[in-house]
């Protein structure tokens, strides 16, 4: 069996959590790849630039309840995934995104309509980057109920 790559952009809230679970419902009957994109600048300062960690980045503004909401959707869908990563997108720039998607072998890109991605101060377009991009593109519509972490992994779980 064949292993699609899928892009899927989160703000590290478990409300955007819900853009992955549909995207599991649609390709069900395939393995799948996924890479979680979180959109966050990078800092000016040398001196941080020098210690920059992604890893760090990511756990630093990964909520309790998200890593939740992915074990239990990892569990839900675990013959269907084939792995998930979590990675960064520090640069709002097509070229940069571009190779971004072709080194991680990205064939369709689901992303969410009426849920706004938290940017947590980046001036990173991730939508209009996604939309810019030559890949096939599976909107989502849904919507949020609830700005409360404890509710949205309750509203996830169902």
């Amino acid at each position: 069996m064949t292993v699609k790559h899928l892009l899927i952009p989160v703000d590290l809230k478990v409300s955007s959590l819900k853009t992955l679970k549909l995207a599991l419902e649609m390709e069900d009957q395939a393995k799948l790849r996924v890479i979680l994109l979180f959109p966050r600048s990078l800092s000016d300062s040398i001196s941080e630039l020098l210690f920059f960690s992604e890893y760090k980045v990511i756990q630093q503004n990964m909520t309790k309840e998200f890593i939740e909401g992915l074990e239990v959707l990892r569990n839900r869908y675990r013959n269907s995934i084939s792995g998930i990563d979590i990675r960064l997108l520090a640069f709002d720039n097509l070229r940069y995104f571009k190779a971004l998607t072709e080194h991680n072998k990205i064939e369709k890109i689901y992303y969410p309509t009426m849920y706004r991605l938290n940017s947590g101060g980046a001036n990173i377009n991730i939508i209009d980057l996604i939309k810019r991009s030559e890949l096939k593109l599976v909107p989502c519509e849904w919507q949020i109920d609830t700005s409360d972490e404890r509710e949205a992994l309750a509203e996830l779980i169902k």
